[in-house]
């Protein structure tokens, strides 16, 4: 291939990765799948973290993929909510919980936004109905410090728990710890 057929190549698939997120934000198909969190005295589940995945066999299927995707078109925001939603909602038919909790992620830029007025009764259902922890992830978490801050608190004064992913993968999120305190 030259130069040329490279750049149309990438910008081909840039456009149908466009298309394929369109499509799931519209049509409500962010899979979640649900990995437990177990005690290490004992093995015994005691949460379970909520997982997003695109349609199976789609560009978008994997995390990476599909996030990357949505920061690239200005979507990231829509797609966390969504994730947040696909996650909860499936949490509801899953027998394992409650008495287990659930791990949610955030994305940092999308924390102190308020509810999309579509998932409002949803948030209320689990805010009564689930024992759901907020996780932050650590991709650009010092990126936005204020935006979480905000988020921390209006959570906490909703009842939610608030943990934090892979800390110390960026050592700049160890100084955030004091101010987040995270459950």
């Amino acid at each position: 291939l030259g130069m040329g057929d490279t750049t149309v190549s990438i910008r081909r698939r840039r456009s149908d990765a466009r298309d394929e997120l369109d499509r799931m934000l519209s049509g409500g198909q962010i899979e979640p799948v649900y990995q437990p969190i177990v005690r290490l005295d004992g093995q015994a589940v005691v949460a379970y973290e909520a997982l997003a995945r695109g349609p199976r066999g789609s560009l978008l299927e994997m995390p990476g993929a599909l996030f990357g995707a949505a920061a690239r078109h200005g979507r990231l925001t829509e797609l966390d909510w969504a994730c947040r939603a696909a996650a909860i909602s499936g949490a509801f038919g899953a027998e394992y919980l409650p008495p287990a909790a659930l791990f949610v992620n955030v994305e940092p830029v999308a924390a102190g936004q308020t509810v999309p007025t579509q998932y409002e009764d949803l948030m209320a259902r689990a805010q009564d109905g689930l024992r759901v922890v907020f996780e932050f992830t650590e991709r650009a978490l010092t990126d936005f410090p204020g935006d979480v801050l905000y988020a921390v608190r209006l959570l906490r004064k909703l009842g939610a728990v608030i943990a934090l992913d892979d800390v110390g993968v960026d050592p700049r999120s160890l100084a955030l710890l004091p101010f987040l305190e995270p459950e």
